[in-house]
């Protein structure tokens, strides 16, 4: 062999043995890729732990592209905001102190945040949920995960402003926008079914759409062919409708790239009260409304005195008793006045002034940080003969509770308001909720605020005793008897409701162990 061939040679062995070497650790990254999982934290609330997302996505990965790994994990109290993950801090710490690939955020009330005047929404700015989603966003990136948005869904009246703002958040975040609340509008609309009899949460279908949704944004061009049935509850139609309708979606995301919706109309301000008067002489005296602006409650007396100065009281005619909860705060200017007072389970801001020959008064308060509900009512003179029978049916509750004790004069009085109003009546008093044990729960809490421990565990008691399996009632009757150093008891009252509690609530199970280590 002469030279030049011998080097070929040395040459074409050299190069063999480089293919040789980069597709054995090709072959090897591949392997390590198969056996290492991609890891996913989906940090919200109830909407996300109702039918339990982490599980319904594994399942749908598993169906669609089952040579893929995924391993989740959930943080997802009930009620929790953002604002809430960032406050407590678990999310941080979970983000901070582990390897994530993902993490999908979802909003609770604050993506929507505003108020409603006498039933009707209003929309403020999204402000606090931009600023946290940036703050989870920027922290998500620095720990080596991609940021995912879970758009919500919602009416036509609602779903412009979610909408809007997923989308602000996902280019502002740098994050990838998992577009759920169109696909739910796009699948609701063959009459798919998708909300769970409470009407907020989602059911079964609607936690798969969920996870079909999330899968196809994060790993949009893996997929194969359904390789098995969906879970119990979810039809082959629905679940394929919902595929298709996912992978439409993201499709569209991807091709018409993040384009910012119209921004929606916000409103800047809360709602004025209504004056045509100065307040003095005008305003004193006793005053009534059936719908006072109090929830759950038959009707409210205002009470105004003027002895050097205004003096205010209050009687809530609540379902479950009378109260007469201590005005604070009393504020009074030209032409209104304000206080506060908490009544029931709820605190309430409230304004009043003169109006056309009544009390004008406005009630608002917060049913979360970032939404507030506001009642414009009119006060008048004639309270009439409803109040007087109101008074006397209250007292009757006081009498029957000494007679056959508190739970069955409760289950009386309930059937003599109920003769007193029409269905409609009733229903509208109590918002649309129905007669439970939260009603004596929440006189419970409202003695328990009020410095009346002894009175407040009467009501507890009676919850238990009306519902013996609510796990509710029991935590709450526990609470009462540990608030009374009854500790043997409360550890007893806890106990049970843990065990009722078995299987359900995560969140709740949490907060019962509490407060057994804490007797």
């Amino acid at each position: 062999m002469n030279d030049c061939f011998l080097t070929l040679l040395r040459a074409m062995r050299s190069h063999c043995f480089a293919l040789s070497l980069c597709a054995a650790l090709l072959a090897t990254t591949e392997m390590a890729d198969a056996a290492t999982p991609m890891r996913v934290l989906f940090v919200g609330n109830s909407l996300t732990n109702r039918n339990d997302l982490p599980e319904a996505f594994r399942k749908y990965l598993s169906a669609t592209r089952p040579s893929l790994r995924v391993d989740t994990k959930m943080i997802a109290p009930d009620g929790a905001t953002l604002a809430d993950h960032h406050a407590r801090g678990a999310a941080e710490k979970t983000i901070r102190g582990e390897h994530w690939d993902y993490v999908v955020f979802q909003e609770g009330y604050d993506m929507v945040p505003g108020y409603s005047l006498n039933g009707v929404n209003v929309r403020t700015a999204p402000t606090r949920f931009l600023e946290e989603q940036a703050w989870f966003s920027d922290l998500a990136r620095a720990n080596g995960a991609k940021p995912v948005i879970f758009e919500g869904w919602g009416d036509d009246q609602k779903f412009p402003y979610i909408d809007y703002a997923s989308v602000e958040a996902a280019r502002s975040g740098h994050a990838l926008l998992a577009p759920i609340g169109r696909v739910w509008r796009d699948v609701q609309a063959q009459g798919v079914d998708l909300v769970s009899t409470d009407n907020i949460h989602p059911n079964v279908t609607g936690t798969w759409l969920m996870a079909a949704t999330i899968a196809e944004t994060l790993f949009p061009e893996s997929a194969k062919n359904i390789q098995s049935a969906p879970p119990a509850g979810v039809t082959r139609r629905n679940a394929s409708n919902i595929r298709t309708a996912a992978v439409r979606e993201v499709y569209r995301l991807k091709t018409d790239g993040m384009v910012l919706p119209p921004a929606p109309e916000y409103a800047t301000s809360i709602p004025d009260l209504q004056s045509d008067g100065e307040i003095g002489e005008n305003v004193v005296g006793r005053w009534c409304a059936q719908d006072g602006g109090i929830r759950l409650s038959f009707g409210t007396e205002l009470d105004i005195r003027r002895d050097g100065q205004l003096q205010v009281s209050m009687k809530d005619f609540s379902t479950s008793a009378l109260l007469e909860p201590k005005v604070t705060d009393l504020r009074v200017d030209e032409r209104s006045a304000a206080f506060k007072v908490a009544a029931g389970s709820v605190h309430y801001d409230v304004q009043f002034a003169p109006h056309k020959d009544a009390l004008q008064v406005l009630t608002g308060y917060d049913t979360n940080k970032t939404h507030r509900i506001f009642r414009s009512v009119a006060y008048t003179r004639e309270c009439g003969q409803y109040f007087d029978r109101l008074h006397d049916l209250y007292a009757t509750l006081s009498t029957n509770e000494q007679k056959v004790g508190l739970a069955e004069a409760l289950k009386l009085h309930y059937a003599q308001l109920h003769d007193l109003v029409d269905e409609a009546t009733f229903t509208r008093n109590r918002q649309g909720f129905p007669v439970s044990e939260w009603d004596p729960i929440m006189v419970g809490m409202y003695y328990s605020d009020s410095g009346a421990p002894a009175r407040a565990l009467d009501y507890y008691k009676a919850a238990v005793d009306m519902t013996p399996n609510s796990v509710d009632a029991n935590f709450y009757y526990g609470k009462g008897l540990a608030a009374l150093w009854r500790r043997a008891d409360a550890r007893a009252a806890y106990t049970r409701a843990l065990t009722l509690n078995s299987g359900k609530s995560q969140e709740m199970a949490s907060m019962i162990e509490a407060e057994l280590a804490g007797l």
